[in-house]
């Protein structure tokens, strides 16, 4: 930084200003260990903006239209979910490991590669599994325990990685246990939490409608 104030004194002014005090915004390094599921970028909220949007059709809606379209939006996004969970369910199972077999069904089909993908690599990890505390492991230069690790693939996707697969395979603990995966991914939270908003938004339809009959009743009377 000394030699980038002498040589471009302003470049440098507007790094002190603009970039380094938000480091831990952008930088890797600096992010790393944090639960990001894998965005960078405000990509994907963009793209579920283009989604209301595009379902909405016009700014210049009333309410009624408005919780309407939503409804019908969730609606579809609940039955998205249960033909997942469908799809998950006839897709083969001969080629899972069985380990991984019994995250099937539980998890979403992302969680489930990625589980698959990181129980694989723990098979061929050459890396010591070295006791250094009561439950706690030093595998490579990750710490890990039975449920946590201080890898990205465990901090970044609350997904069980190969070394904490490594470090239960040789404590002779079951490789298959739910409470590692991150609820976010569970199959049965997300289909209950789609459906339970779909729920609300038609409920909140019903008594948009039946608040509107009643200003229609209103008005009509008081005429």
């Amino acid at each position: 930084m000394a030699a980038i104030h002498a040589q471009a004194p302003r470049f440098h002014s507007y790094l002190t200003v603009h970039w380094l005090p938000y480091e831990a915004l952008f930088a890797g390094y600096a992010r790393y260990g944090l639960t990001h599921f894998d965005n960078h970028t405000n990509n994907r909220l963009e793209r579920y903006h283009h989604t209301i949007k595009s379902v909405l059709g016009s700014s210049q809606i009333s309410v009624g239209v408005l919780v309407d379209r939503l409804h019908k939006l969730l609606t579809v996004r609940a039955m998205s979910l249960q033909q997942a969970e469908f799809d998950s369910r006839l897709r083969t199972k001969t080629a899972l490991h069985p380990v991984v077999r019994g995250y099937s069904g539980q998890v979403s089909l992302y969680a489930l590669e990625r589980i698959a993908d990181e129980h694989r690599r723990s098979l061929t990890l050459k890396d010591a599994v070295v006791l250094v505390a009561d439950s706690q492991y030093i595998v490579g230069k990750h710490t890990t325990t039975a449920s946590t690790c201080s890898c990205s693939a465990h901090c970044s996707f609350q997904l069980p990685c190969r070394h904490i697969f490594a470090v239960r395979r040789q404590a002779d603990m079951p490789e298959t246990c739910l409470p590692l995966v991150g609820e976010r991914w569970h199959v049965s939270l997300a289909y209950d939490g789609a459906e339970t908003s779909s729920n609300a938004a038609q409920a909140t339809q019903q008594s948009h409608s039946a608040d509107k009959t009643k200003t229609f009743q209103y008005i009509w009377n008081t005429e």
